[in-house]
């Protein structure tokens, strides 16, 4: 994402997909995850976001930096502060170390 505007400071990408409230939302996470994995800095997803499992999904994708939930909110299928808490940084949880 940055090679198209090298040298430009940007204080963030916000990458949103549009469509993903009519589709497949895995699909759509992996999309915007590949499109973050490129960029040098931090990204911000919008429309992936519809219930608090999603945000789960995202606290893991470390070339994610922030999520919007602005429709999931207004939807309510989102619970502010279930969302936060899910996706706070636990030091005392343990991640399995792939290989």
């Amino acid at each position: 994402l940055n090679a198209a505007m090298p040298g430009v400071p940007l204080a963030a990408i916000k990458i949103t997909d549009v469509h993903s409230d009519i589709g497949d939302v895995e699909g759509a996470l992996g999309l915007v995850c590949g499109l973050a994995e490129g960029a040098r800095t931090p990204v911000i997803a919008g429309g992936l976001i519809h219930s608090n499992d999603d945000v789960a999904r995202l606290k893991y994708v470390g070339s994610i930096a922030a999520a919007l939930v602005g429709r999931a909110l207004y939807e309510k299928t989102v619970d502010l502060g279930e969302a936060v808490a899910i996706a706070a940084h636990d030091a005392t949880e343990t991640v399995a170390e792939f290989v």
